[in-house]
């Protein structure tokens, strides 16, 4: 008699298992997500409103960015202007006493006079930088969101045991345009940080994260909502479960329960036996 295989994981024990797994064309679909994931997500990212529709960076955003950079420069080299003749008066001031002999040229106040010399110098090369910049120029391509980690087969684990796994995790961000410029440096401080003159910069706003999980059918809807349950259980607040099929008969239903499906292709027989990226 043989020996019967015992279940490796949680989801296993309740009677769950996955016959998708084997079949050529849960691969196929797994690799179609795989290589467009960005469109994928961007497409729910859209559709859930986690980022704006269109296909541009906002005019309003942009103008009020060029006209923000503008005042920032315009204001950093007022300061710095104002900050160099203090500190050459200062050097000045130094270099007459030492000539006269007002001081005795000590080893301290060599080396202070120095560090007086090259902050002159750090500013005056920052306020030709400045003087010269000449716009913020095009702003980058537009990218509303990023792929920060994509990983298949994550597994979901409750302290040794582990309940299942997700066919796939994506973990993305929002981003948002801005320009690099220290704007809340103050250029009187003691502390010399040289500031940056302004560029376009893109930078993560929110992630969110998302549990993809691949059938070829879905012959079973009351079966798949309990996998879905069980794995919420032990997954973290907020995830975002996508089930990813051609067959999309009952996305309604999934949406009411507060699951997304978005529909792949289907893949005939001769197309799984060519690649899917011809």
């Amino acid at each position: 008699m043989g020996t019967r295989k015992r279940p490796s994981t949680l989801i296993e024990r309740f009677g769950f298992s996955d016959a998708d797994l084997k079949e050529p064309l849960h691969d196929q679909i797994m690799k179609w997500l795989d290589h467009n994931i960005e469109k994928v997500v961007f497409d729910i990212a859209m559709d859930q409103s986690w980022v704006s529709k269109g296909t541009n960076w906002d005019p309003e955003t942009i103008e009020g960015l060029r006209s923000a950079a503008l005042c920032y420069v315009s204001d950093t080299i007022s300061k710095t202007r104002v900050k160099l003749k203090e500190l050459e008066g200062q050097v000045a001031e130094a270099e007459n006493e030492f000539k006269n002999g007002s001081h005795g040229l000590s080893q301290w106040r060599a080396r202070r006079l120095e560090q007086s010399r090259e902050e002159v110098s750090r500013y005056a090369a920052q306020l030709q930088s400045f003087e010269s910049w000449d716009g913020l120029g095009d702003p980058p391509e537009y990218k509303p969101m990023q792929i920060l980690q994509k990983k298949w087969e994550q597994p979901i684990t409750s302290g040794k045991f582990i309940v299942g796994f997700l066919d796939m995790y994506v973990e993305a961000s929002t981003m948002d345009i801005s320009f690099i410029g220290n704007q809340n440096h103050s250029v009187a401080d003691s502390s010399i940080e040289l500031l940056e003159v302004p560029c376009w910069t893109l930078s993560h706003r929110q992630a969110f994260h998302l549990s993809f999980e691949v059938k070829t059918t879905i012959p079973n809807l009351g079966e798949l909502l309990r996998q879905i349950r069980l794995y919420q259980q032990y997954t973290r607040p907020g995830m975002h479960y996508v089930v990813v099929s051609p067959d999309d008969a009952d996305s309604a239903l999934l949406k009411d329960q507060g699951i997304l499906l978005y529909r792949c292709p289907f893949f005939s027989q001769e197309q799984r036996q060519k690649t899917l990226f011809d």
